[in-house]
């Protein structure tokens, strides 16, 4: 029976609730047709924005006492929590309370959380339930005093409300009533000062709204405003809304009217207090919430949430500020009536404009590659960010701001300051991918703002209509104020950008041969461990106790590092490398791409937030298994079998080599590279110091002249081998299949295990007609090599050799894209080589 009350209690609650609701909206529609919003909107404009501080100021101030009911409620619990901390979470507690309401729910579970550790739930809630019955004592207080204020001040408005402060003012009895018989638990003196306290909020309540009203200007009897805002509250209250939202407002609404007050100007009025006692203190309070959230849900990790909150606080930030940009250019391609009005409508409309349109399209500019500079965490960020804004704060306001505006410009502010700890990076690197997308939408907008200058020649005094006098060309004037404007406005995004790149620090050192081979023979190498030789990338090393363990080939290109194939060295020192190295480049403003990496490499900067996608197959020959034998093998068997008959002889010649067989090889190398050009960083090239860090096989003809060359590459990994250079100058059939299987032979005899064929680059990558649509571009930048190193050529004829494949994947930081990867990556391989 009593968990069937309860339902009922409960189902009513919600139907009494959703009834309140429908009622204060319907109400709200019908006021909403008589109000003119041009009339509010000059009501705000023409409130300083001082006055808009000193409200935002007494709203805090009018917040503060309801934190003391969590001093209280500690003494009760003997919790020993610093006093600083009790204040911030209290004030947290209450105005989240007072603006999500919730039926005390909020106020249960946050003061739980806050302060119940080492606390039985059960007691501890009911602690809070006691508490919570001393919150209205305050408004039933004023209840009291406005009905002895009625007794020598009557009004028959006021009269109406007599049932409501009559019934408020009843539950000061009831409470005095439950203490008396003990049912509250409470300390005598702390139910005391629970009474004064709720007093003390409650006064902060009404003396928010009527501050305000005096800010505002507006003339009102003193004691009818109290008695109509504690009638007001006293609805809110019943109505159970979070915050009174709409209840208290619909009546005060039009309480305010019957005394004469426009509904413009009150609705103003209802829109400041809401602003000044609830939003901004509720964002102080969500400031305190994020600060405390750790201590009080125990998160192991210190500091958790204060890292995400400013996280998430960067990113808004940035979003807004460059969604601000955006508008300050747009804003220069409106109308000249657009600045409105404030200072400007004391110049002539000429320079008026002059002094809106060209700071707006320079502010713009500004504002979008500083978004870009604190998204990167750029350190030098901070305090320009704080200059830029206080410069078009004033600038906003000199223009004929709007509210919103410097509300917007405001909160920008106030997260700037709140990020400050999160700006680290020592350099701004401009992105290309943001570069492209921040140069389009803005000159985009420039374009539209030199069309409206053409059209209208309103930014320096131009007169449309004297088309016909000129000395070169028709409008000339206005093409110089375009070329003007524009070289002034590149010019000094141009020397902000030099300013946030400071002297561009790379990360990295160059090849030290020495070095290199030490490491190599006292740690061990990688598969791509050769490549290095080729001088033509830095290494990243890891050094502890004045010993090198592994070290990264890397390339800085533009605003990216790419890093060539696995780390090389001791593998257990692999995840300190890559976690010093992805550091270093965050902090210099780096993004990352890593090509060629196996699975496991690709998975562990996943970690770090690195998307990926498979690049290709590297083939793979284990030696012990292969053989000629078996039908498969027929063919291959008949050419090596006829090239040995006609007296061609397979050689493998160790280094160093003379000048006349460097000579040789040279030929050979142009004979079989025609008129393309060598390529780089991932493919070798032909350079005698390179060629001289290992052996290479040779094929010779009858006469004893060499006619084909595979270098021989010093990887120093495992039981692996393989070979990069592989070139020929004589059309002799089967010739690389001759060579390739006297390398497996060599190789085998001396006692090598495995054979690296070499990635096949793209293979079943983008092919598909479902694969996602990057990779399918990426696809197609990679095909424009394909008229050299036929990748798919490649993929068909190691296959006949490759006794198992291995998965390559090209990984890279989450702030780029695949498609600017894919196109850094094509001008490495392709660039120039020495």
């Amino acid at each position: 029976m009593k968990e069937k009350i309860n339902n009922f209690k409960e189902i009513f609650k919600k139907i009494f609730l959703v009834s309140v609701l429908i009622l204060v909206i319907i109400q709200f529609r019908k006021i909403s047709k008589e109000i003119k919003v041009e009339d509010i909107k000059y009501i705000f404009k023409n409130l300083s924005i001082f006055i808009i501080i000193l409200m935002g100021i007494y709203g805090i101030f009018a917040n503060i006492p309801a934190s003391l009911y969590d001093f209280v409620l500690n003494d009760e619990l003997d919790n020993d929590y610093d006093k600083k901390y009790i204040a911030e979470t209290g004030f947290c507690i209450n105005n989240f309370n007072d603006l999500l309401g919730l039926g005390g729910f909020i106020s249960i579970g946050l003061r739980t959380a806050f302060y119940g550790k080492g606390h039985e739930p059960s007691k501890l809630v009911k602690k809070i339930i006691e508490l919570l019955v001393f919150l209205p004592c305050g408004l039933s207080f004023f209840s009291i005093l406005s009905l002895i204020s009625l007794c020598f001040h009557t009004n028959p408005v006021l009269e109406r409300y007599m049932i409501l402060l009559i019934g408020a003012s009843l539950y000061i009895p009831i409470v005095f009533g439950l203490s008396f018989f003990g049912k509250i638990k409470f300390k005598k003196k702390n139910q005391i000062k629970l009474f004064i306290i709720s007093i003390a909020e409650w006064f902060g309540v009404m003396s928010a709204f009527v501050v305000i009203g005096y800010l505002m200007g507006i003339k009102f009897d003193l004691i009818t405003l109290s008695t109509l805002v504690v009638a007001a509250n006293i609805v809110g209250y019943i109505s159970m809304i979070p915050g009174a939202i709409g209840s208290f407002d619909l009546i005060i609404l039009l309480a305010l009217k019957s005394q004469g007050i426009d509904q413009e100007l009150a609705l103003s009025w209802i829109l400041l207090y809401r602003l000044a006692y609830y939003i901004i203190p509720f964002c102080l309070a969500f400031v305190f919430f994020s600060k405390n959230f750790t201590k009080a849900f125990q998160f192991k990790e210190a500091g958790f949430l204060k890292r995400l909150f400013k996280n998430i606080t960067l990113i808004i930030n940035t979003f807004m500020m460059y969604i601000f940009g955006l508008f300050m250019i747009l804003a220069a391609t409106l109308p000249d009536k657009a600045y409105g009005g404030g200072l400007l409508t004391k110049l002539n409309p000429i320079r008026a404009s002059a002094i809106y349109q060209f700071p707006s399209i320079l502010f713009g500019f500004i504002f979008i590659i500083m978004a870009r500079a604190y998204i990167s965490r750029q350190k030098k960020s901070y305090i320009l960010n704080i200059v830029i804004l206080s410069l078009v704060f004033l600038y906003t306001y000199i223009t004929g701001y709007s509210l919103s505006t410097l509300i917007y410009i405001v909160i920008m502010f106030v997260m700037n300051l709140i990020t400050k700890d999160e700006l680290h990076t020592k350099q701004f690197i401009y992105a290309s991918e943001d570069r492209f997308v921040d140069l389009l939408l803005a000159n985009f907008m420039l374009i539209v703002y030199v069309g409206k200058i053409l059209k209208h020649g309103s930014i320096i005094d131009v007169n449309i209509s004297e088309a016909n006098d000129f000395i070169l060309i028709p409008f000339e004037y206005n093409f110089v104020s375009i070329i003007v404007t524009i070289s002034i406005i590149y010019f000094l995004s141009y020397l902000l950008i030099r300013f946030l790149q400071g002297s561009r620090l790379k990360i990295g050192e160059k090849f030290d041969r020495d070095r290199y081979l030490s490491l190599l023979e006292s740690q061990g190498g990688s598969k791509e461990a050769f490549l290095a030789f080729l001088d033509d990338k830095d290494l990243f090393w890891l050094r502890k106790d004045d010993l090198d363990l592994a070290c990264l080939q890397i390339k800085t290109i533009a605003d990216k590092v790419v890093v060539m194939g696995d780390p090389i060295g001791n593998e257990e020192y692999f995840d300190e490398l890559l976690d010093e190295f992805i550091n270093q480049a965050d902090d210099l403003g780096y993004n990352i791409v890593f090509y060629e990496i196996n699975k496991e490499i690709t998975m562990k900067v996943h970690e770090y937030g690195f998307n990926f996608m498979k690049f290709g197959e590297s083939a793979n020959v284990n030696l012990e298994e292969f053989n000629l034998d078996g039908k498969k093998k027929k063919n291959l068997r008949k050419t090596i079998n006829k090239i040995d008959r006609d007296g061609y002889k397979f050689e493998v010649m160790e280094k160093p080599f003379d000048g006349k067989t460097i000579k040789r090889l040279q030929e050979i190398s142009n004979s079989w590279l025609g008129e393309e050009k060598e390529k780089g960083f991932s493919l070798g090239f032909f350079d005698r110091n390179y060629l001289n860090t290992g052996d290479i096989a040779v094929v010779k003809n009858p006469d004893g002249k060499i006619i084909a060359f595979a270098n021989l590459c010093p990887i120093y990994y495992k039981n692996w081998a393989t070979v990069d250079l592989m070139r020929y100058d004589d059309k002799v059939d089967g010739l690389m299949d001759y060579l390739f299987i006297n390398i497996f032979t060599y190789l085998k005899e001396n006692n090598i295990k495995y054979f690296d064929l070499g990635m096949a680059p793209l293979a079943n990558v983008g092919v598909m007609r479902h694969s996602f649509l990057q990779e399918k571009m990426v696809y197609m930048i990679f095909k424009l090599g394909d008229h050299f190193y036929s990748f798919e050529g490649l993929k068909a004829y190691k296959d006949k050799y490759a006794s198992f494949w291995e998965e390559r994947y090209l990984s890279y930081s989450r702030g780029s894209s695949l498609i600017f990867s894919g196109l850094t990556l094509f001008y490495a391989i392709n660039k120039k080589v020495k």
